[in-house]
Order: structure tokens, then C-alpha cells, then sequence
């Protein structure tokens, strides 16, 4: 098993960094999934929608939320799902910690 990956970014920048690191690594090991965030969007449906995509790559291993900004909106929604078990919250995501070859191991402790 290994740690599901949520990103939780404005407008179209998770999805472009996803698609970036996959195009370098060709075969990402881990389940990532992207939830964006845009002006029509509504906390209360952003922190809906985060539930359901954290149930769907939650292996029981956990899930490591990847945010773009601390402080703004997805920040605060991954905060509010800090509460569930196996969470851990990273602000301030780069390419670079989606570079990850199949023999790397990422534990939440």
C-alpha cells in the first residue's frame, strides 16, 4: 500500500503540475487526485468533494493533502479535514514533491 496524494490548488495549478511531474516520470506510483479551486467554488462543497476524493485514494496507509497557498481558501479547506485520521498538510507544493520513483516508500506517522 502507499500514502494517497490530494492536491488542494487555485484554478488549474495542480492539475498542471500533476500532468508535468507524469510527463517526466512517465509511471506515477502513488493515487493522486486533484481538487481545484475557482471562484464559483464553495467551501462547503470544496470540503464535500475533498471527503469523497480522500475516501477514494485512502488505502488506510493515509492521505498527504498538498496545498498551493497557506492561509487562502485551499488551505483552509484541507485544515478543515485535518480532523480525519492518517491526514498530513503540506503547504506550498512545488514540482518536485511530485517526483517520486516506484521504490520510494512515504510513511505518515
Amino acid at each position: 500500500m502507499s500514502v494517497g496524494v490530494l492536491i488542494i490548488a487555485h484554478n488549474d495549478i495542480g492539475l498542471s503540475l500533476v500532468n508535468t511531474a507524469n510527463q517526466m516520470i512517465k509511471e506515477n506510483p502513488l493515487k493522486i487526485k486533484v481538487l481545484t479551486v475557482d471562484l464559483e467554488s464553495t467551501t462547503d462543497e470544496l470540503h464535500k468533494n475533498a471527503l469523497s476524493l480522500i475516501e477514494s485514494i485512502d488505502n488506510g496507509d493515509g492521505v498527504l493533502i498538498l496545498t498551493d497557498l497557506f492561509g487562502s481558501t485551499p488551505s483552509n479547506v484541507a485544515y478543515k479535514l485535518f480532523e480525519k485520521e492518517n491526514i498530513s498538510i503540506v503547504s506550498g507544493i512545488n514540482l518536485s514533491m511530485l517526483i517520486i520513483r516506484k521504490d520510494t516508500i512515504i510513511y505518515i506517522g
